[in-house]
C-alpha cells in the first residue's frame, strides 16, 4: 500500500538536528498534492500542539519535501510543501536530551502474529514534565489530545509503515507512556 512521509527537523541544542518521520497512507492512497498538503499541516498541528511541553531553545520545522513511496517503500515521487514551524515554550531545566516522551500508535492489524505499531518520541522536555520520576499527568493529556487529533484525520490518515513486513496500516489508537523513553539515535 503507498504512503506519504512526512519529516519534521528539530534543531537547537546540543546533539540535533533530530528527525522525526510520520507516515500517511491507506487504501485509497494516489499520492497527490492535497495529500501532501494535508499532511503536512497534520503533522504541524500535532507539534503545535505539543510544542508548549519543549524547552525554548528547541525549535522544529517540517521539511518541504513529503515523498510519495510505492508499496515496496520506494519513492515514487516527491511533493513541494509549505514548512510548518515552532518553537518550545517551556523554560527552565531541559530534561536530558535523549529522555523523551513516547507517543505510541496502534493499529488492528497483525503480521506474523504482532501487532502493527509505531511510535512518535517527543523530545526537548524540561524538569515541568516530571512527577514522581514519570511524565506529568498534564502533559500526556496534552499529548493524547494531540496524538488523538493527529489519529481524527482521515485523508489521508496517520499510518505506520511496517519495514519488515513492506505493509502500511492506518493507526486505529493512541495511547501516551506514562514513563520517559530514550530513542538510541538520540543519545549523545
Amino acid at each position: 500500500m503507498p504512503f506519504l512521509r512526512v519529516r519534521t527537523v528539530f534543531t537547537g541544542v546540543t546533539g540535533s538536528p533530530w528527525v522525526s518521520t510520520i507516515n500517511f497512507g491507506g487504501p485509497a492512497q494516489t499520492g497527490n498534492q492535497t495529500d501532501a498538503d494535508a499532511a503536512v499541516a497534520a503533522v504541524g498541528a500535532f507539534w503545535g500542539a505539543v510544542d508548549g511541553n519543549m524547552h525554548t531553545s528547541v525549535t522544529w520545522t517540517t521539511l518541504p519535501d513529503v515523498l510519495f513511496l510505492g508499496d515496496n517503500g520506494i519513492a515514487a515521487a516527491s511533493f513541494a510543501t509549505t514548512p510548518q514551524v515552532g518553537t518550545g515554550a517551556t523554560g527552565g531545566t531541559p530534561l536530558p536530551w535523549a529522555t523523551q516522551a513516547l507517543v505510541r500508535g496502534l493499529t488492528s492489524s497483525f503480521v506474523g502474529g504482532r501487532q502493527v505499531r509505531g511510535r512518535i518520541f517527543v523530545p526537548g522536555l524540561t524538569s515541568t514534565a516530571v512527577t514522581s520520576g514519570a511524565v506529568a499527568t498534564a502533559v500526556q493529556t496534552a499529548l493524547t489530545t494531540a496524538a488523538g487529533t493527529l489519529n481524527a484525520v482521515t485523508t489521508p490518515p496517520w499510518a505506520i509503515w511496517s519495514k519488515i513486513n513492506a505493509t502500511v496500516v492506518p493507526v486505529s489508537s493512541v495511547s501516551v507512556w506514562s514513563q520517559f523513553a530514550v530513542l538510541r539515535s538520540r543519545r549523545d
